[in-house]
């Protein structure tokens, strides 16, 4: 009977909180690039469907087809296993980038929490043993960075990359993604964008509600030392801080895991959850 209130709630949740572009209060436009090239504002050159090289995109569903940009893993589709996305290859570029990757001004409300996040894809591998150089990501919201930069993982799994945003003062975000990898592009450093988020922190816990209907515990919270997490079959934590920088990053097993926050301050903190089944983004508050 649990688990039936448990899919009740899910479907719920769905019915009050997908408005808009499909998520709950979403600002940004065309987040899933399924309207094609259209939405955002980028300095690389739009490459249609054809093979790409370094500083050019595409809009697509697959990377294959692409074999001259993005080589290495034959077919890596869109976020979830369908639909379209950007597929980037990249720029190499100093620490201190100058051509945007993409880039779209939506309007936000000033004294308020808000978070960013994103799914990105290396779309190269390693060949006899070489890591071909993955891509490393930078967010900037109204030309600051925000967050600690993202190198990717060398597969070809959808990563969530997930920032918080303290806003003060301002009424719109000019939200921009780039491209900091120094080094050979020709040899690596290729990417996919998809599933580009940004909203506020209250309307981003409904996760927890998610969260709870799908039987993962996160408590106590608040708290001011250990943090227990229980699901079933956990595969990896990620613990970050309100400006998006890792804490603690590992794998694990089993059903249960602890992360003590007796070392941090006060604050406000994400607590990424994977599973063999879901991957579930918790808030916790700790105190002293």
């Amino acid at each position: 009977m649990k688990r039936i209130w448990h899919i009740v709630l899910i479907v719920m949740l769905l019915s009050i909180t997908s408005i808009g572009n499909g998520y709950a209060q979403n600002l940004i436009v065309n987040p899933d690039f399924e309207d094609g090239n259209t939405g955002f504002v980028t300095d690389y050159t739009f490459a249609g469907m054809g093979g790409v090289d370094g500083g050019f995109y595409c809009i697509d569903t697959t990377t294959s087809g692409h074999s001259l940009g993005y080589w290495g893993w034959p077919t890596i589709l869109g976020y979830g296993g369908s639909g379209k996305y950007m597929l980037v290859n990249g720029f190499g570029q100093t620490t201190n980038p100058t051509k945007v990757v993409w880039k779209q001004t939506v309007p936000v409300t000033p004294n308020t929490e808000y978070v960013f996040s994103c799914q990105v894809v290396n779309l190269t591998k390693s060949i006899y043993g070489i890591n071909l150089n993955p891509s490393i990501l930078r967010l900037t919201i109204n030309g600051a960075t925000v967050g600690s930069d993202i190198t990717l993982e060398q597969n070809n799994n959808w990563l969530e990359w997930l920032v918080a945003w303290s806003n003060e003062n301002a009424t719109e975000a000019e939200i921009a993604i780039y491209d900091v990898y120094n080094g050979d592009s020709n040899l690596g450093d290729d990417f996919g964008l998809d599933h580009l988020i940004l909203e506020t922190q209250a309307t981003y816990n409904v996760n927890d509600l998610f969260a709870d209907a799908l039987d993962i515990a996160v408590y106590p919270n608040p708290t001011n030392g250990p943090v227990k997490i229980e699901a079933e079959d956990l595969r990896r934590i990620t613990v970050s801080n309100a400006l998006g920088q890792v804490l603690y990053e590992g794998k694990t097993d089993g059903d249960r895991f602890a992360y003590d926050f007796s070392q941090h301050g006060e604050g406000v903190y994400l607590i990424r959850v994977e599973t063999a089944s879901t991957v579930v983004t918790k808030r916790v508050a700790v105190t002293r």
